[in-house]
């Protein structure tokens, strides 16, 4: 028996959103339920001020049509799909509560240096804030690394 009943796969649209609903369909039994979310994020301050601008019009309705189209290549026919706009790290760990998960399953880009800096990382303080265990996937070429790990 899986220990994990429900897990969030927040899944950001980009070359590693594959890898990793695939990895985690793995994980879990066919009992658990895998909760697909993602986030649109809201447009970032500039110089120090605000930006207020409206997410773009229909980027829940497209996220939402793009996971269930993943949720079928990957053969998740009973995927639970979630979207909201925010801010991705805040709204991931919100997420793992509201939907009463006991696992986040997240991928990283593997970022260094200055673009870490400057880009941060989602994953990085979803494992620092998470009030559940979180399982960080590096995808490289299309396919998780042998070096995943889950943080508890």
């Amino acid at each position: 028996m899986n220990p994990f009943q429900r897990v969030l796969c927040p899944i950001d649209l980009g070359g590693n959103s594959k890898p990793l609903l695939e990895f985690a369909r793995k994980l879990v039994d066919t009992d658990a339920a895998l909760v697909l979310f993602h986030v649109v994020p809201m447009p970032i301050e500039a110089a120090g001020q605000p930006v207020f601008i409206e997410p773009l019009s229909g980027s829940e309705h497209q996220a939402r049509e793009d996971l269930k189209r993943l949720a079928a290549e990957a053969s998740v026919p009973n995927a639970e799909i979630a979207v909201l706009t925010g801010e991705p790290a805040a709204e991931i760990i919100r997420a793992a509560q509201d939907y009463e998960c006991d696992l986040i399953a997240i991928s990283t880009h593997g970022r260094t240096g200055i673009t870490h800096f400057l880009l941060g990382s989602v994953a990085e303080r979803v494992v620092r804030e998470s009030p559940v265990p979180v399982l960080t996937i590096r995808c490289n070429s299309g396919h998780p690394s042998a070096s995943s790990s889950v943080l508890i």
